[in-house]
């Protein structure tokens, strides 16, 4: 053979192999481990959330052990603190290396959306902010909107003909979102006055009842957090103060509501459904049923993580995500859907009651 030939060979040989090296390194083999990163609130005001979230993530892995064997979720705490959650970020993103992040809340999902533009990552937003998907292609929200949880809430304020309605509200960007989206949406013959904008540390209510006693309002919108709830019940009670109230998705707190010594019974509150098998294997399981629509949230966006995607790149991440139609979730039939406003997966919201045995029941109108 002439040498001219060996040359020729031996080119296509390395060819070849650098074909072989770049396929290898820019696809994930099926043995691979696959890395998921999760921000949640595991400690502070919050941690409740976190927590049933959690609990919804490895409630899912434990029942799908053969989808999710390559599969290891690293979870941080981000204590719903915007600064710790971009620390958190980057830790995942670039010492971890994961192949996608879920993060959980409002406020920690709009400082860390920006990183993602940066550099791309799958990046799952658990946020009624539609307005954190337009920070990169590579994002995709998973939550109801804050239109949905005003249209339910209002439908409930009409259908009882409140007319008007006050709001005690603590400094809490969800708060403030649900807020202005009530606002919004209320009729000309509606009238919403905020009562009170109190801090998330704040315990004393004493100003704030005394601005409720003289307002003319027909309903309060208890628009507090976690501590503070029954804390506000209990002091209205003590300064005979009855006035009818409604709450937001801080109100399916089991500790809330056994804290309130029964005076949150019979509030009626906007959240995500979930389905009544789901939330006995949670309560079999962990011993609680506090914040399940959350928990079935994240039980679902497992299910779909381990069942639905391909993690061979991010554009394939992503694209698998977008190809999942009627999935049929403890939450509800959910499917990914697109506008020029929101991208993502959108949850539906029903109306719940606090029962008289303090259970959280589906409210019917």
């Amino acid at each position: 053979m002439k040498k001219k030939n060996y040359i020729i060979i031996g080119i296509i040989i390395i060819l070849i192999l650098i074909g072989i090296i770049v396929n290898v390194n820019n696809s994930k083999k099926s043995e691979d481990t696959i890395k998921i990163g999760v921000i949640v609130p595991l400690t502070g005001p919050l941690a409740e959330y976190g927590i049933a979230f959690q609990n919804g993530i490895l409630l899912a892995k434990d029942e799908l052990k053969a989808d999710s064997k390559n599969i290891e979720f690293i979870f941080e705490d981000s204590q719903y603190d915007p600064k710790k959650s971009v620390s958190a970020f980057y830790k995942l993103r670039d010492t971890d290396q994961v192949d996608l992040i879920v993060d959980w809340g409002v406020a920690t999902c709009e400082a860390d959306a920006p990183l993602v533009k940066e550099k791309p990552i799958p990046y799952i937003a658990v946020s009624i902010d539609t307005k954190v998907t337009k920070n990169s292609p590579y994002i995709i929200r998973f939550n109801y909107s804050p239109e949905e949880f005003s249209k339910k809430t209002l439908e409930y304020l009409r259908n009882k003909n409140y007319k008007k309605i006050g709001i005690l509200k603590s400094q809490l960007y969800y708060m403030n979102m649900i807020y202005q989206e009530v606002l919004d949406q209320k009729n000309p013959d509606e009238k919403i006055t905020l009562i009170d904008n109190v801090q998330t540390s704040e315990t004393d209510f004493r100003s704030s009842l005394l601005k409720i006693k003289n307002s003319d309002i027909d309903i309060l919108g208890v628009f507090l957090i976690g501590g503070q709830i029954n804390q506000f019940y209990k002091q209205a009670k003590e300064n005979n103060i009855n006035i009818t109230t409604f709450g937001t998705d801080f109100f399916e707190s089991k500790p809330e509501i056994e804290a309130s010594n029964g005076l949150m019974n019979g509030i009626v509150f906007a959240n995500m459904d979930v389905s009544d098998e789901f939330i006995i294997k949670y309560n079999n399981k962990f011993k609680t049923n506090s914040q399940l629509g959350y928990a079935g949230g994240a039980y679902d966006i497992t299910y779909m993580l381990l069942k639905k995607v391909n993690y061979k790149d991010k554009d394939t991440v992503i694209n698998s995500l977008k190809n999942i139609k009627g999935f049929n979730g403890v939450v509800g039939n959910i499917s990914y859907s697109e506008s020029n406003e929101d991208r993502g997966f959108l949850i539906p919201v029903i109306l719940k009651k606090i029962n008289n045995n303090g259970e959280i029941v589906k409210y019917t109108i």
